[in-house]
């Protein structure tokens, strides 16, 4: 049967995850998310679910090519999954890089100091057959004041909208009727939905 995420227990998981960090340590080899991902969310809005392959390699879920009632390739959907996301990110964007599952691309400076001992923390679940994915919303909670970036997770309309920044500081407006114009919930639980679907659903409910 397939294992269906719901909306709810998204919306938990979004605000519960945004308070939590990580300390499983792993002696696995760690992996830096590609530059290519890096330039791109400090040069435009990049909101977005990945989900880990079985190497640690976070691969991007593109909603677009992904059919109807099927789910994302990066997924099994016989096997359990879990998603992480960040909290309040002031000032990261213009750092230049990710909170993941990843110390090494998660927290560069704490990693080298440690001599490397801070670990890939997604390969224990990935070694024990789960879907390992991360939620990417540091466009939007890169703001000065928490209770802004924290706004935007319930409602598009809170003291600073659906603002976003980029690397050079810059802070630019999305379209309110854009799917970016939506909640950060709402954009999340759509992108888990498209990633992790029930095929019997979109079907109508036919068995």
């Amino acid at each position: 049967m397939m294992r269906m995420v719901s909306v709810s227990a998204a919306l938990l998981l979004i605000a519960v995850l945004s308070t939590l960090h990580f300390s499983v340590a792993s002696s696995l080899p760690s992996r830096q998310l590609p530059r290519t991902e890096t330039a791109r969310f400090r040069s435009q809005l990049d909101s977005a679910l990945f989900f880990y392959d079985s190497e640690g390699r976070l691969q991007r879920h593109d909603p677009g090519v992904t059919a109807a009632g099927q789910c994302s390739p990066l997924v099994d959907p016989s096997r359990p999954t879990v998603i992480y996301t960040h909290g309040w990110e002031v000032n990261r964007i213009r750092q230049g890089y990710r909170e993941s599952l990843d110390y090494k691309f998660t927290d560069p400076k704490g990693h080298a100091a440690l001599g490397g001992a801070l670990g890939h923390t997604a390969l224990p679940w990935l070694a024990r057959g789960w879907n390992v994915g991360v939620y990417f919303w540091d466009n939007f909670s890169d703001e000065p004041m928490v209770f802004d970036a924290e706004a935007k997770i319930w409602c598009p309309r809170g003291p600073q909208r659906m603002r976003y920044r980029l690397g050079d500081g810059r802070f630019s407006e999305v379209d309110p009727l854009s799917r970016d114009g939506r909640s950060v919930a709402e954009q999340f639980a759509q992108a888990l939905e498209s990633a992790i679907q029930d095929p019997r659903e979109a079907a109508g409910g036919a068995q």
